[in-house]
């Protein structure tokens, strides 16, 4: 079996409960009162409801990382499309910023970001592109994640300001939640 099950669904859950209600109890008067047959078939029964359980309970396995690209380019060609990603989330740990956006098809490996602090706000720009950026982005590897989101991990310049920093995408001026 190569992927299992992510949850019991109700329909299964009801079946293999009403299954433990009806041929536990049997299975172990089977076994215990029972002749040799019988308490073979009772075993192979408990054994059989035991791991229907187990299988239908165990989180899947993590599948293999997925590659930024998935055919080579042939030279000439732009490996990703020209795009500027809209940032959806923040993750402030320490110094340090996750920025999450939406991924697409053919989404680059690396992006460019650039930041600009503004009293309290800190406007952030995000770029993917095949070309080189301009002097002042950094440009830094994607990572991919479930769910078809991409991020990267942008670490600030230590400036003493007061009060916390307020992120905001750099198109609109609006504040990018979750800081």
């Amino acid at each position: 079996m190569t992927a299992r099950r992510t949850e019991i669904f109700p329909m299964e859950a009801h079946a293999l409960g009403t299954a433990w209600m009806v041929l536990g109890p049997l299975s172990l008067w089977f076994f215990l009162r029972g002749r040799a047959l019988p308490r073979i078939a009772a075993l192979c029964t408990l054994a059989a409801l035991e791991t229907t359980t187990v299988l239908l309970a165990t989180p899947p396995t993590a599948p293999p990382p997925v590659a930024a690209t998935t055919h080579p380019v042939a030279p000439g060609t732009a490996p990703c499309p020209t795009r500027r990603p809209a940032p959806a989330r923040v993750h402030r740990t320490g110094d340090a910023l996750t920025i999450a956006w939406r991924a697409v098809p053919g989404q680059c490996a690396r992006a460019a970001v650039k930041v600009h602090r503004k009293g309290r706000r800190l406007g952030i720009w995000l770029y993917e592109s095949p070309a080189p950026h301009r002097a002042g982005m950094r440009v830094l590897p994607v990572r991919f994640h479930r769910g078809g989101m991409a991020s990267l991990r942008l670490t600030l310049d230590r400036h003493p300001v007061a009060g916390p920093l307020v992120p905001v995408d750099g198109r609109t001026g609006r504040p990018i939640p979750g800081a």
